[in-house]
């Protein structure tokens, strides 16, 4: 497939973290693809999972949760790992006022993203719950349950094209 910019690559550690109750997925570290689709990290030697996610994209397999693909890094070595995200769709909305001129909007699409972020969640003693997102953080900015996208059309009325995986949704402007 092509490289894709822009995706969201997480290195997770298989031997699951730190902390006297450690998360589901102890993310090591992230980053993003470059504009030629690779990406690098400098860590620890170990045993490592790299997974990814572009919003809009399925996960790679289509599942309800990114492959796993397992790397190890040695001292003073690098590791390669390739990830193949799957094609999209493309949504393209035109906005215009009841005598067909472009006007701008506010563009919701509504249904539920069949790939969302995987959950990191952590319990210590009933006392402290933590819940993250692999990719993202769950608890700042997110979009309420069934809101998949938000998009402005400008003032030529378009949104351009947006990728949005696969599904079932309602656009409403």
């Amino acid at each position: 497939g092509s490289p894709v910019a822009g995706a969201q690559v997480a290195l997770t550690s298989n031997a699951g973290g730190p902390a006297l109750s450690p998360l589901t997925r102890n993310v090591v570290s992230h980053t993003r693809t470059d504009a030629a689709g690779t990406f690098a990290l400098t860590v620890a030697p170990g045993a490592y999972s790299v997974s990814a996610n572009i919003e809009g994209y399925p996960f790679e397999g289509g599942g309800a949760s990114p492959l796993l693909h397992p790397v190890t890094v040695e001292a003073n070595e690098t590791a390669s790992v390739q990830v193949a995200l799957p094609p999209t769709g493309l949504l393209d909305v035109f906005v215009v006022d009841e005598s067909s001129d472009p006007i701008a909007a506010k563009v919701s699409v509504v249904g539920i993203d069949p790939s969302q972020d995987p959950r990191n969640t952590q319990n210590i003693f009933g006392l402290i719950n933590n819940t993250t997102g692999v990719f993202n953080d769950l608890q700042q900015d997110g979009l309420p349950h069934g809101l998949a996208q938000v998009h402005f059309a400008g003032t030529s009325g378009t949104t351009g094209p947006v990728a949005l995986e696969p599904g079932s949704y309602r656009v409403v402007v």
